[in-house]
């Protein structure tokens, strides 16, 4: 396990989140006691934010620089920086070390193309909106940016500053961020980036229309899988992996319910049920491990399809198997050019509901009524917000 360095305390409402975020993910992938290994160099943010209000960049660029060397000499494999704005001087920081940086925003992208989005909204600090060190990395790594208005970047700005940094949390600001959420949502944004790391504290999905990207959680995220190296690969279907396909799913099903004869039927001739039809199925392979989960999209009408026969064996837990492979399939509906997309489950399927969740999949009972009927078993329907219009 490497160890992951942190500049912190800007403000530390949002750097305490970096440090149970990485430290619950690790737990989750190696289990039992396991926490992760970290230094964190953590700022005075008063200093910072009287220079940033200065326009002080250079003085900022010292700073960060000397804390970058501190979090090194500490004993840091990789360094991040726990704030949006501050990756204003990340070139900086990176020339003061010898270790990798990394960058919130590349994280950020890789997890919106992963859902297939192209054009999303951006909230955060001023700065963040509309200076190009942000947004312009963006657009060079193929997203299309939009900011909100000035009035309304004006808001966002003031209640960062004067609220979420000072640990007040104040019900009429979630609802002033909804409203600015919305506009971007009626001028195209398929995907809101929630590129200040105190917002994640105000905002949540159901604020949202579309799906959000916490850089908080995705940058925090993305420091375990550099420690602890994300060794999983998505397999294409081919003929070869039927077997896998069946073997996976029902030793899955088998553990939570009883194979029905529909289960049976899919499990049995993926190919025909499946593949022909215009679906696709694809698999999670670990290192070590070899194929550990499978999941298909199974077409049931013109541009609609179901994300079904999810299936993750025992032997992947804590690796995040599930929801790599998630991501991908959605990643290959978007690509596929899927307008609607659904599942069902049970309920008593509560991490994959939470997980469902997580990655933007919203309650819908019309989709029970439309397509519930083939599994008696199932009593719960999600549709997939964030797809492409």
């Amino acid at each position: 396990m490497k160890t992951i360095g942190m500049i912190g305390g800007m403000s530390w409402e949002s750097s305490a989140q970096y440090y149970r975020i990485i430290n619950q993910e690790t737990r989750a992938r190696l289990g039992g006691q396991h926490s992760a290994r970290t230094v964190m160099v953590s700022l005075d943010f008063a200093e910072v934010a009287a220079l940033q209000h200065a326009g002080d960049w250079q003085a900022l660029a010292g700073v960060m620089a000397k804390a970058a060397r501190e979090a090194q000499a500490a004993g840091a494999d990789v360094l991040m920086i726990c704030t949006n704005t501050m990756h204003k001087l990340a070139d900086e920081v990176a020339a003061a070390v010898s270790i990798p940086l990394l960058h919130v925003c590349d994280a950020t992208v890789a997890a919106v193309k992963a859902f297939g989005a192209a054009k999303v909204g951006l909230l955060g600090t001023a700065y963040t909106m509309e200076q190009d060190f942000y947004k312009g990395r963006m657009q060079a790594l193929g997203l299309e940016v939009l900011v909100p208005e000035a009035d309304d970047r004006r808001v966002v700005h003031n209640i960062i500053y004067d609220e979420l940094v000072q640990g007040r949390i104040e019900p009429a600001s979630r609802a002033a961020l909804a409203a600015v959420i919305a506009r971007l949502v009626e001028r195209g944004a398929a995907g809101i980036v929630l590129g200040c790391t105190e917002l994640m504290l105000l905002v949540r999905q159901e604020d949202s229309a579309v799906p959000l990207f916490d850089t908080t959680e995705i940058h925090a995220r993305a420091g375990v899988d550099f420690a602890l190296g994300r060794q999983l690969k998505i397999i294409p279907w081919h003929d070869d992996l039927a077997g896998a396909f069946h073997d996976i799913n029902a030793q899955w099903i088998e553990t939570m319910f009883t194979l029905e004869d529909t289960d049976r039927d899919v499990l049995c001739n993926p190919r025909e049920r499946i593949i022909a039809p215009g679906g696709d199925i694809q698999f999670v392979e670990a290192e070590g491990l070899g194929i550990v989960g499978a999941c298909a999209l199974q077409k049931t009408g013109e541009g609609v399809f179901e994300l079904t026969k999810m299936g993750v064996l025992e032997s992947a837990r804590g690796l995040k198997a599930g929801e790599f492979l998630l991501e991908a399939m959605i990643a290959r509906a978007a690509a596929m050019g899927v307008r609607k997309l659904y599942l069902l489950t049970n309920a008593k399927c509560e991490a994959a509901v939470h997980l469902y969740e997580k990655l933007g999949f919203v309650h819908d009972g019309a989709i029970m009524a439309d397509y519930g009927t083939r599994y008696e078993r199932c009593n719960v329907a999600m549709r997939y917000v964030g797809l492409p219009a």
